[in-house]
């Protein structure tokens, strides 16, 4: 009983918080459309966030030797400076690819092209832990795809950016999960051999070492990409501005905020639930966060669009399930 208390509990905070950060990010974009500000600064929120846990309950002795740089013999788990460094780039770029679609598109629409996800896992997975899926997991792919092309005819936000950056989110963050399986297995995705077990960080460790890198790899780029019009952009909204920029700033600091804990909060519930019980509620994630988006923002969806929708999102969800009932083969 304390355990479906629990995930009930946790449960309600992934759909909460995803839906915070959703609405509050395309708030934030319609006044100020910079994502790689926005990306960057979301990101970087996590840190202060975790950081006083932390200096609570000081990292583990293999932690702190990897934080210290020391090599990657030196480590108990698989997780090695340069393999961080790809998840994190996978993690804060793909934040960047999801704002940029959002910038231009609908909340929705941008979320009916990530329920394909699957594609990009599917090739992966094939190319880089030489993983052959079964038949029906190639067959579960054909429902996602119709649905997207469906969703997309009559979309009124559409257009091929909306389309190219949603889906290279799509690419990126499935990139960071074949990375993350890599550092589990304690090899890289491309290393010849067998996999090595380890004993690894923490799933919310490893989470944290991500966010802190990738935010070290994100403000750079944003201050050489959007620097100099991001801080005009600012400074006009301060000085001429004053409601909207504090609009604006309290849906920053809500959409970074809620960024972190719902990420976080997905790997407490992978720690209680079996995958395809994961896989469920992702799904069923998205359907909430479509709807909710719908009603703040009255989005317009046509009949060939819910259509296009439930085939998407419930592809996403077969293939899940499928994957799990029939694991894949190594090639």
């Amino acid at each position: 009983m304390q355990l479906i208390v629990k995930l009930i509990w946790y449960y309600f905070l992934l759909y909460f918080f995803t839906v915070v950060y959703n609405v509050a990010n395309k708030k934030v974009l319609e006044s100020f459309p910079m994502p790689f500000t926005v990306a960057a600064s979301q990101v970087a929120m996590g840190v202060p966030l975790f950081l006083p846990f932390w200096a609570w309950r000081p990292p583990l002795p293999h932690l702190l030797s990897f934080l210290c740089g020391r090599s990657s013999s030196d480590h108990s788990d698989g997780l090695t400076p340069s393999l961080l460094a790809k998840i994190a780039a996978c993690h804060g770029f793909g934040n960047v690819a999801t704002v940029m679609a959002l910038t231009s598109g609908s909340v929705s629409f941008v979320h009916v092209i990530k329920a394909a996800e699957p594609l990009f896992s599917a090739f992966l997975s094939v190319i880089f832990l030489n993983s052959k899926l079964s038949t029906w997991a190639y067959i579960s792919l054909i429902p996602i795809v119709i649905g997207v092309a469906l969703a997309s005819i009559r979309e009124v936000s559409f257009s091929w950016w909306v389309f190219g950056t949603a889906m290279l989110s799509n690419l990126l963050y499935m990139s960071r999960m074949v990375f993350s399986k890599a550092s589990i297995q304690g090899s890289s995705p491309s290393s010849p051999g067998p996999k090595q077990q380890h004993a690894s960080l923490s799933a919310v460790a490893t989470f944290r070492l991500v966010t802190l890198s990738a935010a070290l790899q994100l403000i750079p780029c944003a201050i050489l990409f959007e620097g100099s019009r991001a801080s005009q952009l600012w400074r006009t909204l301060q000085s001429q501005r004053p409601s909207e920029f504090y609009f604006v700033w309290t849906n920053l600091i809500m959409s970074g905020v809620s960024f972190y804990v719902y990420n976080e909060v997905a790997f407490w519930i992978l720690d209680l639930v079996h995958p395809v019980t994961a896989a469920v509620g992702n799904s069923i994630k998205r359907i909430v966060l479509i709807l909710a988006s719908i009603l703040v923002f009255h989005t317009p969806v046509s009949e060939l669009g819910w259509i296009g929708s439930i085939l998407a999102i419930g592809g996403s969800l077969i293939y899940a399930l499928v994957q799990q009932w029939t694991p894949a083969s190594a090639s």
